[in-house]
């Protein structure tokens, strides 16, 4: 935001003082004042470079109508409005603040404000702005690396996972070939190992490709209440406390059963993979203003703060055994019926994850 100290120079400056004088001249923004027909009453050199680079020198400026210098690149609404920051702040009075704009294949950032006697009373309105053109091609260029760096990433990790059952597949091929004949544990094993592949290719296409969700009434605690014994049995095999808290009176939402059933599943499996013999889950389905929440709690180790943003990551995992896709699948799901996934762990507290899903969606504009 550009300093609000700049307007007190650019104002001792337009009454005729001399000391700001050079400060608002070489300024590195664009400053331009004008009065109520619009005439420029002071403009620097650096606005002259940003929004024309004519040779006329500030002073040669003074006084001409600020639309007639600089028409060209100013566009003009349909029912003759300029769009100008400056021209709509002498028009209405109202300032327009960090407003980003485009002028001649540029892009700037504007603020305007009405200029006002002593009496309060409009005499003018002054802009001040910035060409951050190269900021935004950089900005662009860096987002444009982090994609090819994610995609990077998700394909070494895809190719990870699959060259672990395509190594055993083979081994057995050679074995095969080679004139060992094949007992039925053997292709037992190469059937399981078939069925990880083709999960791990229908998980990483859930993943860069969910299908659209397919909308219906869903009652939250019905699907919760009817999960829970699967739950209990596991929590009871493995020595776990499991406990489910339904707030009353939830309202049913707009969501893919399957899909919310999915998120579920895999943040309970989850927080099991977490815990040892006495550990403890709870999920709990709430309300949080336009939103109804589902968190699943554990009071397992917690996640370490320096891995936290990367545990959405496809591929990230710090289990033995895991793939690192459950988390970025939920995490897709969710954001595809607009809402939010957030997790949270503190030491001596334990960690939760929470599922925050609009009561009202828009389901025409829903992210695919």
């Amino acid at each position: 935001m550009i300093e609000w100290n700049l307007y007190i120079f650019i104002w001792v400056g337009v009454m005729g003082a001399t000391i700001n004088d050079r400060i608002v001249g070489t300024a590195i923004v664009g400053i331009i004042a004008v009065d109520q027909a619009g005439r420029i009453t002071f403009i620097n050199q650096r606005a002259i470079s940003i929004l024309s680079n004519c040779p006329l020198t500030p002073e040669e400026l003074m006084g001409r109508v600020y639309w007639n210098v600089f028409h060209k690149g100013i566009k003009i609404t349909k029912d003759g409005k300029y769009t100008s920051c400056l021209i709509k702040t002498l028009e209405t009075g109202k300032a327009c603040n960090h407003r980003e704009v485009f002028y001649r294949n540029k892009t700037l950032l504007v603020d305007s404000s009405p200029l006002l006697d002593e009496q309060g009373q409009s005499i003018g309105a002054i802009a001040i702005f910035k060409d951050i053109t190269e900021q935004r091609m950089l900005e662009e260029q860096l987002r444009q690396a982090e994609k090819f760096a994610a995609v990077g990433q998700v394909s070494a990790g895809l190719a990870h996972e699959l060259l672990n059952p395509l190594t055993v597949i083979k081994g057995f091929l050679q074995l095969s070939q080679q004139g060992v004949t094949l007992e039925a544990d053997a292709c037992g094993i190469l059937l399981n190992e078939v069925n990880k592949v083709d999960k791990l290719v229908n998980d990483f296409l859930l993943l860069t490709n969910p299908s659209a969700p397919k909308y219906q009434w869903v009652s939250v605690p019905d699907l919760l209440h009817e999960m829970t014994d699967q739950f209990s049995s596991v929590a009871e095999l493995n020595q776990i406390t499991f406990e489910l808290e339904i707030e009353p009176d939830l309202p049913e939402i707009r969501a893919d059963l399957h899909q919310i059933r999915q998120v579920v599943i895999n943040l309970v499996r989850n927080a099991f993979d977490c815990l040892s013999p006495g550990g403890f889950i709870r999920i709990r389905a709430s309300l949080s203003q336009e939103h109804l929440v589902i968190s699943v709690f554990n009071n397992g180790p917690v996640i370490p703060t320096e891995i936290r943003p990367k545990i959405f990551d496809p591929f990230f995992t710090t289990k033995d055994q895991g793939r690192g896709l459950g988390l970025a699948i939920c995490y897709r799901i969710v954001e595809n019926h607009s809402g939010q996934l957030h997790v949270e762990s503190l030491e001596g507290h334990g960690t939760t994850f929470s599922v925050q899903l609009p009561l009202q969606i828009n389901e025409k504009a829903a992210r695919i």
